[in-house]
């Protein structure tokens, strides 16, 4: 019995069972040409991609999946496949091995008025990521389950904090939807997929200032939802319907205008009335 005891407690002391993926951490880059063929830098950021998991980010007018095949001391084979936003997309699909520092290019990328853009990736260096807090991946079926409202499906994880609260998010999502899209006068039809997530799983590439990622190209939103961290606002629909509606326009723009039923223009409105200076 003590024998018993002791193993009980000695498995006890034994650390949490970690799942350490490696990974490479990218340098990226959005550039659009002028009309003398000079390159001009409208988003620089770093990304992780972890070698197991295909990721999936939306970055200005272009929704990107990034896929690793191989890694070793000197660089990393990986695969990029694009599509811009717009009536005719355009796809683009590359193989690409560079060394570590060394940027990799997919240029030539056509936009909206005969814009010319660029999408540079370079890699910097490998890494380990703990992902035994947020294994999760969209991509693997039966992970989510899906509720359908009105005008988005839902999904969420089972017995998390969405899978007991979704009916609140869509209850508000669905009417500032509806007066979104009256307001604009949308003609696009389909529905929005609404992606309630626990944490920040290693299948999407987040916008780091919201914690949420916003893909217009398939009409796919990702939010957090938990109890220490709330980002599913209906902001996130509102700026997919935004882009899908106009197309590209810059961020302050677009995000300013999906912002308009949210608080900030209620804010600003109080603070007008009351005289406030704004520096």
């Amino acid at each position: 019995m003590m024998k018993f005891l002791s193993l009980c407690f000695c498995l006890f002391l034994l650390p949490a069972v970690s799942l350490a993926e490696s990974g490479v951490e990218f340098e990226l880059q959005v550039l659009q040409a002028d009309s003398a063929g000079a390159d001009h830098l409208l988003l620089a950021d770093t990304i992780e991609v972890l070698d197991t998991i295909s990721a999936r980010g939306f970055f200005l007018m272009l929704s990107t999946d990034i896929e690793i095949e191989q890694i070793d001391s000197a660089g990393v084979s990986f695969q990029v496949h694009a599509v811009t936003m717009g009536e005719t997309p355009q796809n683009l699909s590359r193989r690409f091995r560079a060394e570590f520092g060394v940027p990799a290019r997919l240029d030539g990328i056509e936009g909206k008025n005969g814009a010319s853009y660029s999408f540079r990736l370079r890699p910097l260096r490998e890494i380990q990521r703990d992902i035994s807090p947020c294994p999760y991946s969209h991509r693997t079926k039966g992970v989510f389950r899906v509720t359908p409202s009105a005008y988005t499906n839902i999904y969420y994880l089972p017995n998390s904090v969405a899978d007991f609260y979704w009916n609140a998010v869509k209850t508000l999502v669905d009417q500032r939807y509806e007066l979104f899209r009256d307001i604009n006068k949308f003609t696009l039809s389909g529905k929005y997929s609404l992606y309630l997530c626990p944490c920040l799983i290693p299948s999407v590439l987040w916008d780091q200032r919201f914690g949420t990622m916003i893909d217009p190209t398939t009409s796919s939103v990702f939010a957090i939802y938990s109890r220490d961290f709330n980002s599913a606002y209906p902001f996130v629909v509102l700026h997919a319907a935004t882009l899908r509606n106009y197309g590209y326009t810059p961020p302050f723009l677009s995000e300013g205008l999906a912002g308009y039923l949210g608080f900030a223009r209620y804010d600003m409105g109080k603070m007008l009335e009351e005289g406030a200076e704004v520096s």
